[in-house]
């Protein structure tokens, strides 16, 4: 749901639903958490909305990352979500992916384990950095939409 919050922030309207998702990721639900890689999210990506500017981010380069967040990329990013604020954890600590976007010098935040109809919500930069550099050995992984 990351992912498609990311591309609809983009501009994309299609909203394909999980399963159908999860169909083009080659990554389909099975009971408890079922997270995918970036390959997954980036095959999901791809089948949901071919024609959309995107780009795969797999770097230890944070300035990369955020320089292409203020040129107005939004990204579908995977974090650590015991990491994040506590605000922002939703009862999870695992492995997960969030939308991010950063608009009028601030970065939002859409998690998909907040309440339906929630709004983004504003996260700072360092807490951003310590939360994705958390998922995997520090790497930033991410599917981003221009």
């Amino acid at each position: 749901m990351a992912t498609v919050w990311a591309a609809i922030a983009a501009g994309e309207t299609f909203k394909p639903t999980v399963p159908q998702f999860r169909a083009w990721a080659k990554n389909p639900d099975r009971p408890g958490p079922t997270g995918g890689t970036l390959d997954h999210v980036m095959r999901g990506a791809q089948g949901a909305w071919p024609n959309h500017r995107k780009r795969r981010y797999s770097s230890y380069d944070w300035n990369g990352f955020i320089s292409l967040l203020k040129a107005g990329w939004t990204a579908s990013l995977a974090v650590r979500s015991g990491s994040l604020p506590s605000s922002l954890q939703y009862g999870f600590k695992g492995g997960h992916q969030i939308g991010v976007a950063y608009q009028d010098g601030k970065y939002w935040v859409a998690n998909p384990l907040a309440p339906n109809g929630s709004r983004p919500r504003e996260i700072s930069g360092s807490a951003l950095r310590t939360a994705a550099r958390a998922f995997v050995g520090g790497s930033i992984r991410a599917c981003l939409f221009d």
